[in-house]
């Protein structure tokens, strides 16, 4: 996952071990790594199938995480006042599907998840978040593609886009009209 400079993301992780932990976990970022990200401590449900958590990229250029990157601990907490709607807000308020998922996509997302749960909901949001390239932003960049660059050696003249010409409906219908000269029978 990318992060952009100065900027904060709910990013899913896995936890190892989760299931030996007690029902609420404290996370808590690790230090020494030479990337300029900081984890955002807080108290998570570790009975949920998904746990989420608040990166940083405080650094001027973009940061790239990768599967399995240690990215923090996490402890078991316990409390006995503990108010399990605080934290439920708390994650609710941080991460929806839709503030991760690009500004493009958001209708598609709404129109797909209409008879989704919500971890399902989650994980199309997740994939459409993950495969954001592939969809077009905007009308004028449908069929189009990033991905082949070239370039074609003009010399010193100036490269112009020339419109194709196209053929006018009455030659067009001429054509349509006349066999093709292979399917003759001589």
């Amino acid at each position: 996952m990318t992060i952009p400079p100065m900027t904060s993301t709910m990013m899913p992780v896995k936890i190892p071990g989760v299931n030996h932990l007690t029902e609420y976990g404290f996370i808590e970022g690790t230090t020494g790594t030479a990337k300029s990200t900081l984890t955002i401590p807080g108290i998570i449900n570790t009975q949920y199938q998904a746990h989420f958590v608040n990166v940083v990229n405080y650094g001027d250029n973009e940061v790239k995480l990768y599967k399995k990157e240690t990215i923090g601990t996490c402890e078991s907490y316990t409390e006995h006042h503990l108010n399990p709607e605080q934290i439920r807000t708390l994650q609710n308020d941080c991460f929806t599907a839709s503030e991760e998922i690009p500004e493009h996509l958001t209708d598609l997302l709404q129109r797909s998840s209409t008879y989704l749960i919500e971890d399902q909901r989650q994980q199309l949001s997740r994939l459409l978040s993950q495969y954001q390239n592939v969809f077009s932003r905007t009308d004028d960049d449908m069929e189009r593609t990033e991905l082949v660059t070239h370039r074609i050696n003009t010399g010193n003249a100036i490269p112009f886009r020339q419109r194709s010409k196209r053929m006018p409906l009455e030659i067009r219908w001429k054509n349509q009209s006349q066999p093709d000269v292979g399917q003759r029978n001589h």
